[in-house]
């Protein structure tokens, strides 16, 4: 929803979710995931500015490889326009930082997936902004 609640578009993760899917796009929303952790053990968020549920998705993916989304709405989230997420240079930075510093990925790979992110973030602002209903990417 907006910053006056209307409602804006429904997002619907994928049924399932890989860690190298996970690098390209964040699929999962802090609001609705769970883990178990007597399976996993206590997975703490990387300590982090921004992000750092991601970080905490991506840490949990890379033990597991996969994980199942709900195929249904569980949760609204407001969409702020002044929200570090609205903001996709600063998020695109952040996003950077999770590749080379908490992922340690190589420059490649890191170009790689952060071409896969701008991609995804441009198809889900258009998603937003032209109202429309949309599957996980």
């Amino acid at each position: 929803m907006n910053e006056k609640g209307k409602g804006i578009g429904t997002f619907i993760t994928k049924e399932n979710i890989t860690y190298n899917e996970m690098l390209k796009t964040c699929s999962v929303g802090c609001l609705t995931a769970i883990y178990d952790p007597k399976k996993l053990g206590k997975v703490y968020m990387p300590n982090i500015m921004k992000r750092q549920d991601y970080g905490l998705w991506l840490k949990i993916l890379k033990e597991i490889n996969t994980t199942n989304g709900i195929l249904e709405p569980l949760a609204t989230y407001r969409i702020l326009d002044n929200s570090v997420s609205s903001n996709k240079l600063k998020a695109s930075q952040y996003q950077w930082k999770i590749y080379r510093n908490i992922e340690k990925l190589n420059f490649i790979q890191s170009i790689y997936y952060f071409l896969n992110y701008s991609y995804y973030a441009y198809y889900a602002y258009y998603a937003y902004y032209g109202n429309i209903k949309y599957k996980g990417i």
